[in-house]
């Protein structure tokens, strides 16, 4: 007959380690590999486009006799060179508009994505039945400091506000260059467009998976780790709260866990 193992509070702690410290694992991107390929078609296009482009300016202006000849030789075949210039700017317009929408979607997703498993990772780790309040930065930051986590020491803090304000100004203003003149990619700029985003995203793309990597360590330390000090704040914790003979009956409560 099979026998089963108990499980037990050792068990339990043991695998809310496990739990805590493969987190992680999951964490890929699935948005941006997604998308990845649509964009780089999109730069190629937009690419060739410039090219065509260009090529015709620059003959106009450096070989005008020869531009003339061959606008000539296209009217013959019902082809007009200047508006074949036109739409191809159009095109070239239309497709950096597309390449903006898709860097933002990009940049929205990096943050919710973050939000949620944020929002996952402390309601796991501290048992918490609501996690809505967490939806504005300063209740998370209040939170993590009750827990002895400093967000402001963890890797990557910097760069994760500043995607947090990339995305609200997206999400919530029309007009929101003016709003981020404080990151480096905006600074003396009037236009956001899709280069000055993607430039943003390219050097903030890691960081989520690294704030979150701190995170997950400061979360274990505050959970799993105990020194003399740490002990002796907790001691003193309940000692403040506790009588005398409270306090014993806790301590052989413990103690019992542990035969």
């Amino acid at each position: 007959m099979q026998e089963y193992h108990e499980f037990n509070i050792y068990d339990e702690r043991e695998q809310n380690k496990i739990g805590l410290e493969t987190y992680f694992l999951d964490k890929t991107n699935m948005f941006d590999i997604a998308i990845d390929n649509l964009i780089s078609e999109l730069k190629k296009g937009i690419s060739n486009s410039q090219e065509q482009f260009d090529g015709w300016n620059n003959l106009e202006q450096t070989d005008p006799e020869r531009y003339a000849e061959l606008t000539e030789q296209g009217e013959r075949y019902e082809m007009n060179i200047q508006h074949q210039q036109y739409d191809t700017f159009r095109d070239i317009i239309f497709n950096e508009e597309q390449l903006l929408s898709l860097v933002e979607m990009k940049i929205i997703y990096a943050y919710k994505s973050l939000e949620i498993s944020i929002k996952k990772l402390l309601a796991a780790s501290f048992s918490l039945e609501s996690t809505k309040d967490f939806f504005k930065w300063d209740n998370l930051i209040k939170f993590l400091k009750t827990k002895n986590i400093e967000a402001k020491t963890l890797d990557s803090f910097i760069e994760i506000t500043q995607l947090k304000n990339v995305n609200n100004a997206i999400k919530h203003s029309d007009d929101y260059e003016t709003s981020l003149t404080d990151i480096q990619e905006f600074k003396n700029s009037n236009e956001i467009n899709y280069n000055k985003l993607d430039k943003f995203y390219e050097r903030i793309k890691n960081s989520p998976n690294i704030f979150l990597q701190e995170l997950i360590s400061a979360i274990y330390k505050e959970l799993y780790n105990f020194d003399d000090d740490k002990i002796n704040e907790i001691a003193k914790s309940f000692v403040l709260r506790m009588k005398r003979v409270d306090a014993d009956k806790l301590i052989d409560a413990m103690k019992k866990h542990y035969d």
